[in-house]
C-alpha cells in the first residue's frame, strides 16, 4: 500500500491513475525514445562511419542484438503514443510543445546517425550525380561506366537506371545542389536533413487541411531518413 493524495490506494490503483493522466506517460515515452536514438547515434554516428563503403547495421556486429531491441522499443513507443494522442479531443498545448521539441531533437540525432537501415541512399546519390553533374539522363543511363568514381564503392545498384519519377529527381536537386558530390559527409548530412524538413512540411500540410496531427508521418522522421 502507498500514500497518494492522503488516501491509501493499491499499487494497481496507482498505475491506473498514472495511465489515466496520459500526458505524463506520453512525455515519458518521448524522453525514452530520445535516449534510444541517442544510443543509436553513439553506435552509428555519421561523423565516425561516413567513410566506410556500404556501411549497414551489420557492420557493427557486437551491437546487433541491442539495436534490434532498440528498434523494437521505438516502434512500440510510437504505437503507444499514437493511441495516447487519439484519446484527446483537443491536444493540450504542453503536449504539442513537447511533441515538437522531441521530434526536432530526435530528428537531428537521426540526421547525424548513419542510414544503416537504408544503405540505398547512395543509389539515389549516383542517379542524381548522373543528372546534375554528368548531365546524363538517369532513366536510360547507368553509373556502371564511372568505375573510377568514389561513389561506385558505396552504391549497390550502379547497373540500374533511376526507378523514381521526375518529380523526385527535381526535388533532389535541392540537397545535392547544396552538398555537391565531392564530400560523402556533406552528401549524407544534406540529403538526410532535406528529408527531415520535407517530412515536417508534409505533416504541417496534413495538419493544416485535416486538423489532425498525422503521427505516422511525424514518426517516419525517425526512420533512417
Amino acid at each position: 500500500m502507498i500514500m497518494f493524495n492522503k488516501y491509501y490506494i493499491s499499487v494497481e490503483g496507482y498505475i491506473k491513475i498514472w495511465v489515466r493522466n496520459n500526458r505524463y506517460l506520453f512525455i515519458f515515452l518521448l524522453i525514452f525514445s530520445f535516449i534510444l536514438w541517442g544510443l543509436l547515434y553513439k553506435f552509428y554516428s555519421i561523423l565516425t562511419h561516413y567513410s566506410i563503403p556500404r556501411f549497414t547495421i551489420n557492420s557493427v556486429p557486437d551491437k546487433l542484438l541491442i539495436n534490434i531491441i532498440i528498434f523494437a522499443l521505438l516502434s512500440l513507443i510510437y504505437m503507444l503514443n499514437y493511441f495516447l494522442l487519439k484519446r484527446y479531443k483537443e491536444i493540450p498545448l504542453i503536449i504539442k510543445i513537447t511533441l515538437i521539441f522531441f521530434i526536432t531533437a530526435s530528428g537531428i540525432l537521426n540526421i547525424l546517425t548513419h542510414s544503416v537501415g537504408a544503405p540505398d541512399i547512395f543509389n539515389y546519390t549516383i542517379n542524381c550525380k548522373m543528372a546534375y553533374f554528368h548531365h546524363l539522363n538517369p532513366y536510360v543511363n547507368t553509373f556502371q561506366y564511372f568505375r573510377t568514381d568514389p561513389l561506385t564503392g558505396y552504391s549497390t545498384l550502379s547497373r540500374s537506371t533511376l526507378p523514381y519519377g521526375p518529380l523526385w529527381l527535381l526535388l533532389c536537386y535541392i540537397p545535392f545542389h547544396i552538398s555537391g558530390f565531392s564530400s560523402i559527409l556533406s552528401i549524407l548530412l544534406c540529403y538526410k536533413g532535406f528529408n527531415f524538413v520535407f517530412f515536417i512540411f508534409t505533416s504541417i500540410v496534413i495538419y493544416h487541411y485535416t486538423g489532425v496531427i498525422y503521427l505516422c508521418s511525424s514518426e517516419r522522421i525517425y526512420e533512417n531518413i
